[in-house]
């Protein structure tokens, strides 16, 4: 309790403010930078096609990832402990499906947007639901993408910005960078932003382990004394039902592979970046 009550009352330094504002016009300035490459739509939506596949996988990772999981995922888990790893563990089912048969449908229809696929395998009314679903979606994603960050901010670091300022300018500044140098700008500003977050993992993991007494043992000896590092659980625990207990991989393992499933093959903010890829290797 001492430790958490500390890290509620910790505020941001001028050397914090100047980090944040600086990281900020760091994307800015990465727009600016490829606004110069902006020739074609082409260039524009898909990086011109020769996007190499390190950064696109950092980016793909970095839009898995959102605020919302980085956030999230850390609270999930102090209850229910390595059963989060479901999670990860099923991207691999989806890996055969995706790279054997979609990334090769995509990458030879040669297409801006995979919903542009729907119209000639079904119709343009199906073309413009499916994009209109994705696009309502999305908004409602990208508002807790913006609140979750900027509210972490405001109330565990003590930030002395409004909460509705903070979102306005990290929105801004998104957008800015998005608009001035397309899809290139957006997935090097992924790129980075990958790099901080396993950054940001590592000195928080490290500080805890370096700071607690016992370190990394003790970390994994509580976790263990409180049921904590159990991955998959096949039956019902104690006192639960079929409508209570969500972590059962009877459940979890389906769940999982048809969320990531959606995300790999009907998400144009996934797909989009295959097409960025120069051929079908890289992607």
């Amino acid at each position: 309790m001492i430790g958490y009550t500390s890290i509620m009352l910790s505020v941001f330094t001028a050397f914090d403010y100047g980090m944040l504002v600086g990281y900020l016009l760091l994307m800015i300035a990465i727009g600016v930078w490829f606004s110069r490459q902006q020739h074609t739509s082409q260039d524009f939506f898909l990086a011109g096609r020769k996007m190499s596949w390190f950064p696109v996988g950092l980016s793909i990772m970095a839009t898995l990832v959102s605020a919302l999981s980085y956030t999230g995922a850390p609270a999930e888990a102090s209850q229910v402990g390595l059963k989060l790893c479901i999670w990860p563990l099923t991207l691999w089912l989806n890996l055969p499906f995706v790279l054997l048969i979609v990334l090769p449908l995509y990458r030879n229809l040669e297409i801006y947007s995979i919903y542009e696929y729907l119209e000639p395998r079904f119709d343009a009314k199906t073309r413009v639901v499916g994009s209109v679903v994705f696009i309502f979606w999305r908004l409602i994603w990208l508002g807790g993408v913006l609140y979750a960050p900027c509210k972490v901010l405001v109330v565990a670091a003590g930030l002395e910005i409004s909460l509705p300022v903070l979102i306005v300018v990290m929105g801004i500044v998104s957008t800015l960078y998005t608009y001035l140098g397309g899809m290139k700008a957006v997935i090097w500003t992924d790129a980075i932003q990958t790099l901080i977050m396993f950054i940001g993992l590592a000195l928080i993991i490290g500080g805890i382990w370096v700071n607690l007494d016992g370190g990394a043992a003790r970390v994994w000896s509580v976790a263990k004394e409180l049921g904590r590092t159990e991955i998959f659980q096949f039956g019902w625990e104690e006192g639960s039902s079929f409508w209570t207990e969500k972590w059962l991989v009877w459940a979890m393992v389906p769940h999982f592979f048809l969320v990531s499933l959606s995300f790999y093959v009907a998400d144009q903010i996934a797909a989009q970046r295959y097409l960025t890829t120069k051929n079908l290797r890289e992607a």
